[in-house]
């Protein structure tokens, strides 16, 4: 003990006891601080590299088996199928085929591409009761000058973005009102103008029957497909 306090003192009035002491405290606990954070670093990567792992295992979840799906197309060489996701989550079948048939409905009235225009006016008449498929056919007549050929003509086109649906009612009597706009293009004087349609209309919900074969064990869901009739379309522009 003695000798380490006349060491000390010695050190002292030599000058070098405060620089030793210096180096002694780097070199204890200034000097591991960067192998420390080094470590930390790699700690924090490997974590977010676990936690990036994880989240996309849950997005994988549940592992469910996707049945395949056969689409028929007898003009394959002139007309590409589009699938289109029509069940969002947290809705229902009938809810979304409803919405869907609501958003077709006005896309098919009010777009307009020479190439589609008779597809276009055959689902809207099929979906029309008598009355406003009666309305409907006097707008498309060829006697009608307003009519979209004879407006548009064969280069002129209608596009048409539907930007909300809003959907009310009961099963007898449901109202929808649905805001969109369109854009007319291929004319010298381009357009794009908001409108606003109304309409009643009747719903019968659509009905998927499964049955499981007891031999093989395949399961086999067969869709009854939705009634979608428009009874009234008022159009109003915004």
């Amino acid at each position: 003990m003695v000798d380490d306090s006349q060491e000390a003192t010695e050190l002292m009035r030599q000058g070098r006891y405060f620089n030793e002491s210096r180096q002694w405290y780097n070199a204890l606990y200034v000097a591991p601080i960067g192998e420390r954070a080094m470590f930390m670093i790699l700690s924090i990567c490997a974590g977010l590299v676990g936690l990036i792992g994880f989240i996309a295992f849950l997005g994988l979840m549940p592992i469910t088996e996707r049945p395949e799906l056969l689409i028929s197309n007898a003009r394959m060489n002139d007309t590409q199928p589009v699938l289109r996701r029509l069940r969002m989550q947290g809705q229902t079948i009938n809810d979304s085929f409803m919405r869907y048939y609501v958003e077709q409905y006005v896309i098919s009235r009010e777009s307009y591409l020479a190439e589609e225009y008779r597809r276009n006016v055959l689902f809207v008449s099929a979906h029309s009761d008598a009355t406003a498929a009666t309305s409907y056919a006097a707008a498309v007549s060829a006697d009608n000058p307003g009519n979209p050929v004879a407006l548009l003509g064969s280069l002129g086109t209608r596009t048409v973005e539907v930007q909300s649906v809003r959907i009310s009612g009961g099963p007898e009597n449901w109202t929808a009102t649905v805001r969109f706009s369109t854009e007319i293009g291929g004319t010298a004087r381009p357009s794009k103008t908001q409108w606003t349609a109304t309409m009643q209309f009747t719903y019968s919900d659509a009905v998927v029957s499964e049955t499981t074969d007891p031999e093989s064990g395949d399961m086999t869901a067969t869709l009854q497909e939705p009634i979608f009739q428009v009874v009234n379309y008022a159009l109003t522009q915004s």
